[in-house]
């Protein structure tokens, strides 16, 4: 670059690689910022795992990095009216700070967490010469009014949804992580020349294959990787077990969420021919290690939240060179990548038989997409330097 250094002011609730997957990718994007000479405000809540991200890329980046901690957001976890009301708390000091922090030629990139944020940059907007740029990687309010059973959530989220929609068309360019979800924000009404389309990433250094699936008669290794919460569809994915015949099918769950308690009660009550055994979540530096123990990944989505996300253990399992089951909507972004790359199977959550008759397949097949066309799609297309580098160019350039 030439001149003097852009300004960005990056602001969100995570930015340190160990807290989350949206933490993860900030911090990825927050080095490649500040890697292209950029300037950058971070503006975060002060949790320790901030900070040490902060601390961490200083000793590097001194002269470029500066922060605006705010306090941290204390919510009232299981209750929806807490949550919400931390929430908007958090968002409120964060945006306060943007405002200081943000002059003419400044560019603002934020995320979609705390969610409230996005519905501050409509109706308290900053200077109208600051470039907004948001990454958008989970839909508010519209995942709530798709998923909750409460119906007062729902009602009060119908409420705000047409200021959120408001908020997304003042955006200047709103970056998703999957083309569902650009064809649903098009419906908000945002101009296309507006949405890019940016896939997540993995990072593989940390995840790689570590041998081609060893194939035998006695057991196929399915393995469900990661959040068992309202959007996967476990129940759905349980219910297919009664209908398939294949006596090698195996399946691990692996992780944390609310539907666990279905997984418990399903292994003690199998009458199926499905192996089934579940293990807690693990730390993110046994995640190459569990991810290489099986024969065949599953994603799974349900259909109602289409275009609402993309769960993030997709690339996670090809950065490991695994084949996946994908189990969700055919306009689902996985269901997509299975189809246009040859890396996997899919079929549609809801359709117990078809699930059944594809799990068969696979256990009844002699051969499946090899690890080394799998990691080669996942080097060429969802690596972490091609992703950050996208990321850079929208808002760098």
């Amino acid at each position: 670059m030439t001149g003097s250094k852009k300004h960005i002011v990056m602001v969100g609730e995570y930015i340190n690689a160990d807290a989350n997957s949206t933490g993860e990718y900030f911090f990825d994007i927050l080095l490649g910022f500040l890697k292209n000479d950029c300037q950058v405000t971070v503006v975060a809540p002060e949790t320790k795992l901030n900070k040490e991200a902060i601390f961490e890329l200083r000793n590097s980046f001194a002269g470029q990095l500066n922060t605006s901690f705010v306090f941290p957001a204390q919510y009232s976890h299981g209750q929806s009216i807490g949550k919400a009301v931390g929430s908007i708390k958090l968002t409120l000091s964060l945006w306060k700070q943007v405002k200081k922090e943000v002059r003419d030629g400044t560019v603002l990139f934020f995320g979609t967490n705390p969610a409230f944020l996005v519905l501050m940059s409509g109706l308290w907007p900053v200077r109208r010469s600051v470039k907004k740029i948001l990454l958008c990687y989970d839909l508010f309010p519209d995942n709530l009014i798709a998923l909750s059973k409460n119906w007062g959530i729902r009602f009060a989220s119908k409420l705000v949804q047409p200021l959120f929609k408001f908020s997304y068309r003042g955006l200047d360019r709103v970056l998703v992580i999957g083309r569902c979800m650009a064809e649903h924000v098009k419906g908000f009404g945002i101009q296309e020349q507006k949405i890019s389309v940016i896939s997540n990433w993995a990072d593989g250094e940390e995840i790689f294959p570590k041998s081609d699936p060893a194939l035998t008669q006695n057991s196929v290794r399915f393995q469900f990787f990661g959040n068992m919460g309202s959007l996967q569809g476990i129940r759905q994915l349980l219910d297919s077990f009664k209908y398939v015949n294949a006596s090698n099918a195996q399946f691990t769950f692996i992780g944390r969420g609310a539907d666990v308690e279905l997984v418990e009660s399903f292994i003690k009550e199998n009458n199926t021919v499905v192996r089934v055994q579940l293990k807690a979540g693990v730390a993110k530096q046994e995640r190459s290690d569990v991810l290489n123990d099986c024969d065949v990944a599953v994603v799974s989505l349900r259909d109602e939240v289409t275009g609402l996300g993309v769960p993030s253990k997709t690339y996670y399992s090809l950065a490991a060179g695994k084949p996946i089951l994908v189990l969700a909507n055919p306009n689902a972004e996985p269901s997509i990548l299975v189809s246009e790359f040859d890396i996997g199977w899919h079929a549609c959550l809801g359709d117990a038989k078809a699930i059944a008759a594809t799990i068969d397949t696979i256990c009844n097949s002699q051969k499946m997409p090899s690890t080394a066309h799998i990691r080669s799609v996942f080097e060429k297309r969802f690596s972490k330097r091609i992703g950050v580098a996208k990321v850079v160019e929208e808002v760098c350039h």
